[in-house]
């Protein structure tokens, strides 16, 4: 089977316009998912944007490691599940491996283990371990087959979002929540990229391990707990939910 891991990156965005670019330990945020990536099972790896001109930048193959595809969606802004779908079937994805362009600190060893989870059993259509949160905010992974999204599309019709939509309807597809270890259950930490105040913790996490692109996230947690005014940065954050968009 065909696993093919899709990034879903745009320049908009509220509270960090260009998020997806800034830089970590001298190489964009794009660049860290993409190396990241590069440490897993998947067979390809493709970043999904828009043909919108204020995102044109995220096609420029210069801010990601050599092999990394680019897909320019064609249709509307903000149809990301029609975006992921689309990249789907020009690449030929059996499974999709769902990444979020804010997430650099998604960790490949805990992508293998989702894989394996599909793999082992082919009755599960989609496993993640975000559907009900305990791991660090930013380690958010989804591993779905193609078929179960586009059965998603043709039977609820949703309007944003991709692989949550499957997870969304337990009825109907076989899904499988991996819960966080005791050490690693943290589900207030924020490791994702979504104010200036994250930009700055990741900025320090980064320039500590980014010395190897395949470093383990559970250092970073220890090294956090460890120095625990550095979780002060970006405590007060609010984050949004899936429903907010």
């Amino acid at each position: 089977m065909k696993i093919v891991a899709i990034i879903q990156a745009r320049m908009r965005s509220e509270r960090l316009p260009g998020k997806v670019l800034l830089p970590l330990a001298g190489r964009s945020t794009l660049w860290w998912i993409c190396a990241r990536l590069s440490y897993t099972k998947v067979n390809e790896i493709v970043i999904t944007t828009t043909d919108n001109p204020a995102n044109n930048p995220i096609a420029d193959k210069t801010h990601y490691p050599y092999g990394c595809k680019i897909f320019q969606y064609t249709g509307i802004e903000d149809d990301v599940i029609g975006r992921v779908i689309s990249a789907a079937n020009k690449y030929q994805a059996d499974i999709i491996v769902d990444i979020t362009g804010d997430c650099p600190m998604i960790d490949p060893r805990h992508v293998n283990h989702l894989i394996s989870i599909l793999l082992t059993d082919p009755q599960i259509d989609y496993a993640s371990n975000c559907i009900q949160r305990s791991w660090p905010d930013g380690l958010d992974i989804q591993v779905y087959k193609t078929g179960a999204l586009a059965e998603t599309i043709d039977l609820f019709f949703p309007t944003q979002h991709a692989g949550w939509n499957i997870a969304q309807h337990p009825d109907v597809f076989k899904i499988d929540n991996w819960p966080a270890p005791p050490d690693m259950c943290w589900p207030e930490l924020g490791l994702t990229l979504d104010t200036p105040e994250d930009y700055k913790l990741l900025q320090i996490i980064f320039e500590k391990f980014g010395k190897n692109p395949g470093f383990a996230v559970e250092s970073v947690v220890k090294f956090l707990r460890d120095n625990p005014e550095l979780v002060e940065i970006n405590k007060n954050v609010r984050r949004k939910t899936p429903e907010e968009g």
